[in-house]
């Protein structure tokens, strides 16, 4: 985990997104009913899940405004880096595919892969939706973060399409208190 941790640091130097999202995906691993030693993982995962990121220049990452199209194209090859990078660790655990899974979607419209549900692991349904409500919940460059009705709302209408996981989303939903005060506690230390 302290490799893990340094790796973190490093994306973070570069978008500071991560330290957050790896201790939230742990936290509905564990309202999902994962064991200790599977949630140590997930949050292992969450550390490394941007580690892609580093192949990405920071004035995209960054950029207050809309993205063009060869912009946002160039931030999705986030996951796909990630995921070779992290392939090595792949025979043993499942870091690869629960950390670069993570805009991947159920109805097969995800990338970089386009898995649809039946391809994806429990651990990558965790990864997408808690990706996704620390997304929301951030402030970014380009908008404010969202208040939680917002965020249940959007991540609502993500399970009805047939993207996200209904149960995740669920655990994601019965952990609130559990993330506020992780949030509030990870925000007060940076």
């Amino acid at each position: 985990m302290p490799v893990a941790r340094l790796f973190a640091r490093v994306i973070d130097a570069k978008s500071p997104f991560t330290h957050r999202h790896s201790r939230g995906v742990a936290a509905v691993a564990r309202h999902m009913g994962m064991g200790e030693g599977e949630c140590l993982l997930m949050e292992m995962a969450g550390l490394l899940h941007d580690l892609g990121k580093l192949t990405v220049p920071e004035d995209i990452l960054e950029k207050p405004g809309r993205l063009t199209e060869k912009e946002f194209n160039r931030i999705k090859q986030h996951t796909y880096y990630t995921y070779w990078l992290l392939k090595p660790f792949d025979d043993r655990l499942s870091l690869a595919r629960w950390a670069a899974y993570h805009h991947e979607k159920l109805n097969g419209q995800g990338y970089p892969f386009r898995l649809a549900d039946s391809q994806l692991c429990l651990g990558s349904r965790i990864m997408a939706v808690s990706d996704m409500f620390t997304a929301l919940k951030e402030d970014r460059p380009y908008r404010p973060g969202l208040p939680w009705h917002h965020i249940e709302r959007i991540i609502g209408n993500q399970v009805q399409e047939g993207a996200l996981d209904g149960r995740v989303a669920g655990a994601l939903f019965d952990s609130r208190r559990e993330l506020e005060e992780l949030w509030d506690e990870i925000t007060y230390k940076r």
